[in-house]
């Protein structure tokens, strides 16, 4: 009598699964941990910062003043307008100062002539009182006639240096009208934005009356009001971490102002800023943050930010040991640029898990690579950091 077939069936799905009991574990001992990028927890130079909150200035900004009378023949620069040192902004009749220009070449051209139709009536007359010297001693030597001749040589001299006296006067007068008509061009003194415009076609202009107003937006430095107990660590020189909206750049302590303010217990300080290359959205009196060094430097461990947890119970990290995920907790210190200073739960020189931590497990293996991307892990070089507290 034949067996079912489910009997016959049996012995041969043993012999399938027999080796699968043996196969499994040694597979999922060789299976890769998760992927995990890391970055190394390191000592740094570090110093506890006090937040103040300053301004942006301009260092060159004003009115732009015609520096010659004349009337507006052409306006070129409008509000909003970028230029560069030396790029016109207005034009001035030059019509009137043409004119002035080759009037006072002329009159100089007559000072020339009247200069040298004095020296020769000069030379002349010396030359008469010179014949008249050598009579003297002779019957023909007459002295009312050779005082005459020597009243009338210093009398020539005098009228010699009067026609050089003009001809000074005729040759400053042309150039004062040549370089009137050079500035029948204004132009910008220095690099910057119309910010304001004061005049019209049409509109006549003393010297030194406002054409436009000019901002160089290039050339910015910080201003804070400073509270007295912090000014012993901001020696001129000193860098200071600023924060312009989405921008972290450094400055340094250019001058602290000798004037305190009675009521805040505040002096001004100026400081020049380091305006990259090309950036054009920092505006004056814009404002900002600055990170006020408010103690001295000391070395501690830092961890990058993006290691760093937030949990309800405190914040955490993952560190990298012998090839598994451990979880630490953390006791954090104040930031510096993009890393946390560790006061507990981390030692230098361990692997911190900084991209692909979000799932991780305590224990978990981890197959881990060098956060090389230039996301994470990039020193900011400065001392500075925020006085956040002690669990961050």
């Amino acid at each position: 009598m034949p067996r079912p077939l489910s009997l016959r069936v049996l012995p041969i799905l043993a012999l399938c699964l027999f080796p699968c009991l043996f196969l499994a574990p040694a597979q999922a001992q060789d299976s890769p941990g998760a992927l995990v990028w890391t970055d190394p927890v390191r000592t740094e130079t570090v110093r506890r910062t006090v937040p103040v909150v300053g301004r942006l200035l301009a260092r060159q900004a004003g009115p732009v003043a015609a520096r010659t009378a004349g009337t507006v023949r052409t306006v070129v620069a409008e509000v909003g307008d970028r230029l560069e040192a030396g790029a016109p902004i207005a034009l001035l009749d030059e019509e009137t100062l043409a004119l002035r220009r080759d009037l006072a070449a002329a009159e100089m051209a007559t000072a020339e002539a009247t200069l040298d139709q004095a020296r020769a009536g000069l030379e002349q007359a010396r030359l008469a009182l010179k014949r008249l010297e050598g009579l003297r001693g002779s019957t023909a030597f007459n002295q009312a006639n050779f005082d005459e001749r020597r009243q009338e040589a210093a009398s020539r001299a005098a009228a010699v240096d009067a026609a050089s006296a003009d001809l000074t006067r005729a040759r400053a007068a042309l150039a004062l009208a040549r370089v009137e008509l050079s500035h029948a061009t204004i132009i910008a003194p220095y690099p910057g934005v119309v910010t304001a415009r004061h005049t019209e076609v049409g509109a006549h202009l003393d010297d030194g009356d406002t054409v436009v107003d000019l901002l160089n937006d290039r050339e910015l430095e910080a201003e804070a009001d400073i509270p007295a107990d912090l000014l012993g660590g901001l020696a001129p020189g000193t860098p200071v971490q600023i924060q312009a909206g989405a921008h972290p750049l450094t400055a340094w302590v250019r001058a602290v102002l000798p004037s305190e303010n009675p009521r805040t217990r505040t002096r001004r300080v100026r400081l020049t800023l380091e305006q990259p290359p090309g950036q054009s959205d920092l505006a004056a009196d814009q404002r900002v943050g600055l990170e006020v060094p408010a103690g001295p430097a000391i070395e501690a461990a830092t961890v990058h930010k993006d290691a760093v947890i937030e949990r309800r119970d405190g914040p955490i990290a993952f560190a990298v040991v012998e090839g598994t995920a451990r979880l630490r907790r953390l006791t954090l210190g104040p930031a510096v640029g993009p890393r946390w200073v560790v006061e507990s739960g981390l030692a230098p020189g361990e692997l911190a898990v900084v991209r692909g931590n979000e799932r991780l497990r305590d224990g978990q293996p981890v197959d881990p690579r060098p956060n090389s991307d230039g996301t994470t892990g990039t020193d900011t070089g400065t001392d500075t950091g925020t006085d956040t507290g002690s669990n961050g």
